[in-house]
């Protein structure tokens, strides 16, 4: 018998009904074994049988914390029977484990098995529409929202796919493919100074940390870090605060398109995703704490508003309460001055 994690990244445990999570688990494993007990009585031994295996190393997507995210996955696979063993760098949420299934099916594989938590642990895996929603699984993931295509394309390498074909391969640019091709023309044709802006407001973040830490008003998010990391990682942590508040906010106030757009701008841009989302937060930040919003304010940390400049989408609307809307305002002011 043979247990797997299989795609869990947004999955977890459903035990049957039971008076303690022990009977719970006892009764779980006892269905388990009934099924793998019939399982091998009704299994044909196959005489012959070729085996085949490989393992290889590929780079990662681009990553807004480079510094900590791994920059390369060992990917493995092995058949046979009509079997697929494939592994996965992490955890993998559902839709892409669906789409690694399809794509087997496709290629005349009759049963494929998912290995999560095998080789390298890189993070959570999410598609798109998962990357875009305030949940745990999205604040997890490193490496942006086009993870469908990546795996299709590194775990099935004998059926090579176009970059088209890696993009269509998730539901949401699929379905708002014409926008995401027009934001990625837009991301290349100002991928410098898109790239340009994105570099000062990350040193911008830098001095914010650098900041807060002397004036020691560090948001508990990244003073819990404080002392098992350097200055360099502390800014580090600070940039993933700064992303995390973005994540939270935007993604309840942009339409689909809206997200589409963000994601073909970075791709030009040849930017994590994370990075032009931190820059479209900044331009209208919010629920940050007064301190932050502050030092925001004081040092000219302006963001961009990437939507209204080279997205045709109309830009978000923020919803915020009466007492913020006059600091917001002043803060608002003084930056543009500053510009």
């Amino acid at each position: 018998m043979l247990y797997l994690n299989g795609d869990l990244g947004d999955v977890a445990p459903n035990p049957p009904p039971g008076d303690t999570p022990l009977r719970q688990a006892i009764l779980m494993g006892e269905r388990l074994g009934d099924i793998a007990l019939n399982a091998v009585q009704a299994a044909t031994p196959q005489a012959d049988v070729t085996l085949r295996a490989r393992c290889r190393t590929i780079p990662m997507p681009p990553a807004l914390l480079e510094s900590l995210a791994p920059r390369e996955a060992v990917l493995q696979d092995f058949s046979f029977g009509g079997a697929l063993f494939l592994s996965l760098p992490g955890e993998v949420t559902t839709p892409i484990g669906l789409a690694l299934r399809a794509e087997a099916q496709k290629v005349g594989v009759r049963h494929t098995f998912l290995c999560g938590l095998t080789s390298s642990y890189n993070g959570y895996y999410p598609d798109a529409t998962e990357y875009f929603r305030a949940q745990y699984e999205s604040q997890m993931d490193l490496y942006g929202a086009e993870l469908t295509g990546w795996f299709l394309k590194n775990l099935f390498p004998d059926d090579p796919m176009t970059q088209e074909q890696c993009w269509q391969s998730d539901p949401l640019l699929n379905a708002h493919f014409a926008t995401f091709r027009a934001a990625y023309a837009r991301g290349r044709l100002h991928q410098r100074v898109i790239r340009k802006h994105w570099a000062r407001t990350r040193m911008q973040i830098h001095g914010v940390i650098d900041t807060m830490k002397r004036f020691k008003v560090m948001p508990a998010a990244v003073k819990s870090y404080e002392k098992f990391v350097d200055r360099d990682g502390l800014k580090m942590l600070g940039t993933a605060f700064f992303s995390y508040l973005a994540r939270e906010q935007l993604v309840t106030s942009m339409t689909d398109e809206q997200r589409v757009t963000m994601m073909g701008l970075a791709d030009g841009a040849q930017l994590p995703l994370d990075a032009l989302m931190i820059e479209q937060y900044l331009r209208h930040p919010r629920n940050l704490p007064h301190i932050a919003r502050f030092v925001l304010g004081l040092t000219g940390v302006t963001g961009s508003d990437l939507l209204a400049r080279y997205g045709s989408a109309v830009p978000p609307k923020y919803v915020r309460h009466s007492k913020v809307r006059q600091a917001h305002k002043k803060i608002n002011a003084e930056s543009e001055s500053i510009s």
